[in-house]
């Protein structure tokens, strides 16, 4: 079925009783405004209406569009609010059966109604209060800590949707999005303000940290205008009516944002140092903000984590799969990760370089000070590990844990193949003991060694050079997806420009069309009035006609009795 439109939601809340099925509502009076229209508030997924029954104010929420799993969310939400209580949050109550509209049942949310203003509002009537700017940051630290403690998530944390009361508490609206730990592994409904959430943030972003990027932007805000009220009011220099003081581009180009730049310079160091850490979380992933509990706590900007090395994330996953030992594949996957990198062994500190030919058969090792490569097949490699449990005391796993290096298990299984290979020659080690370096015992065998070295020195260069094109490559392709995603982003503003064009037009038409029903309505009432007058004054005709019929008959009866009077007077002169 069709859902009703904005206008349709509009009538039917000025019909309280044939519109609402539930008791309060029914006796209830909408607001209305200065045309006599219903007073509403557009949201993302929902208008709401402001109606009094019994000496108490209600919101009532009617959905814009259908929503299929808006009940399950709600009733599940309802539950879990009852049962931990969080702050800043209003008690509801889901009515499938809600509000009538075009004939047909439609759900709405019921709760009630919090006066006070937007923390947009409220920043700007009290831009020169500090100190009641602070206050509202504190109590906003204090709802951004117990949201995660209780293991939720609002979803979409933005002026709009914080109302704060002079003086009193401060409160969430619009449960829309909300996250709970029943709700993990599903898409987000929405990704929230685009001004206060994370640049990188999609709809797979839908978890309890969600609400630590835009928690930090409100509380950093908050402090900033506190300290320096010109970030607003010259001229409303970083509030454009839409945001705080940060908005998308801000978060998307830290470094050359002007905002940013701004914040930097702050007189409060407490402003500076949360920028600074903003501004590393902008390049970071979603799930790594910390929460704002942990920001303020540290003493110094978090540093992003240490990515894990390709070796790290092998022993990883095998230990994920119960799988302790690193078998052939793997140690050559390794290999080629580090391909034409610098390396040191554990113990010496000896520097080489890992090499891979092309099709990944052979590795070289080449130590940085003598250019010596030492070759080593792949299917070598390959019967050494596999036997590599029954030669050692030690398993792979005991080569894990008292190593730091990267380089270290690759190193010390390097060191037992080099010298336990049955096929591998006789060596002797150089002044650098234990180092890869090999000097072989005879001429057959320097020559041999020669030729090989000869043989990896023209792979090497070959891989180099390959290595060079597929860089510049690279190179290359990254700088065409660069344009192209720069041409995507400005792409995507031009949409979304198109679509506030497009939804000020629809705004526009909306406004035209109350305004034609408010003119109908008059046209109405000056059609029923003329009706009436009309009604009226045939009324009065036909009392002056009836007056008029009885005058006549009175002057026809004067005139016979005038008649017969004269003609008796007449008559008896006539006698005399």
């Amino acid at each position: 079925m069709a859902w009703p439109s904005i206008a349709d939601f509009s009538n039917a809340v000025l019909n309280p009783i044939a519109s609402f099925d539930d008791p309060q509502l029914k006796r209830g009076q909408p607001a209305l405004d200065r045309s006599g229209r219903a007073l509403g508030y557009t949201g993302s997924f929902a208008r709401v209406y402001q109606v009094r029954s019994g000496g108490r104010d209600f919101a009532v929420r009617c959905f814009t569009s259908e929503v299929r799993d808006h009940q399950r969310r709600y009733n599940q939400l309802s539950q879990y609010l009852r049962s931990v209580n969080p702050p800043g949050f209003v008690e509801f109550d889901y009515q499938p059966r809600g509000i009538r509209s075009l004939g047909e049942w439609y759900p709405i949310v019921k709760m009630d109604w919090v006066n006070g203003q937007t923390l947009d509002e409220f920043v700007e009537n009290n831009l020169r209060d500090s100190n009641t700017l602070k206050r509202i940051s504190d109590k906003w630290r204090e709802i951004a800590i117990e949201l995660q403690r209780r293991d939720i998530a609002h979803n979409d944390l933005q002026h709009g949707n914080v109302i704060v009361q002079q003086g009193g508490p401060i409160w969430l609206v619009d449960y829309d999005g909300i996250f709970l730990p029943e709700f993990r592994g599903s898409d987000s409904p929405e990704i929230g303000h685009q001004n206060f959430q994370h640049p990188l943030r999609t709809g797979k972003d839908y978890a309890q940290h969600v609400d630590n990027f835009p928690a930090l932007v409100i509380y950093l805000s908050l402090l900033a205008v506190a300290a320096d009220p010109g970030l607003w009011d010259r001229n409303r220099r970083f509030n454009n009516g839409d945001n705080l003081i940060l908005k998308k581009s801000d978060f998307q180009c830290p470094a050359t944002s002007e905002c940013f730049r701004a914040l930097k310079n702050s007189p409060s160091d407490d402003v500076r140092n949360l920028a600074q850490k903003l501004e590393t979380f902008c390049s970071r992933p979603v799930a790594d903000v910390p929460t704002l509990q942990s920001i303020l706590q540290s003493g110094r900007t978090a540093k992003p984590k240490a990515a894990l090395s390709p070796y790290q994330k092998l022993i990883q996953e095998r230990q994920q799969k119960d799988k302790s030992k690193i078998d052939c594949q793997d140690f050559i996957q390794f290999c080629i990760s580090m391909d034409g990198q610098e390396m040191r062994t554990l113990r010496q500190g000896t520097r080489f370089r890992i090499k891979v030919n092309q099709s990944a058969s052979i590795l070289y090792f080449t130590p940085t000070t003598s250019g010596k490569a030492r070759t080593c097949p792949q299917t070598e490699v390959e019967r050494f590990l596999n036997h590599f449990e029954e030669t050692q005391s030690q398993s792979t796993r005991d080569y894990q844990r008292p190593i730091t290096n990267n380089a270290s298990y690759l190193i010390a299984v390097l060191n037992r193949y080099l010298h336990n290979t049955p096929s591998a020659p006789t060596v002797r080690p150089t002044k650098a003991a234990g180092s890869l370096t090999e000097i072989p015992e005879t001429g057959h065998e320097k020559a041999d060694a020669y030729r090989e070295l000869q043989t990896a020195q023209s792979e090497l260069q070959t891989v180099q050079r390959q290595a060079t094109e597929a860089k510049a490559k690279a190179d290359k392709e990254l700088q065409a997806e660069q344009a192209a995603r720069r041409k995507a982003e400005a792409d995507k503003d031009k949409a979304e420009t198109q679509l506030q064009a497009e939804q000020a037009a629809r705004r526009k038409a909306e406004a035209d069309k109350d305004k034609a029903e408010t003119q109908l309505q008059l046209k109405q009432i000056a059609w029923r009035k003329a009706e009436a007058d009309k009604a009226q004054a045939l009324s009065w005709a036909q009392q002056m006609r009836a007056e008029l019929q009885t005058t006549r008959a009175e002057l026809q009866t004067t005139r016979a009795k005038l008649e017969k009077y004269s003609n008796s007077w007449f008559g008896g002169k006539l006698k005399r």
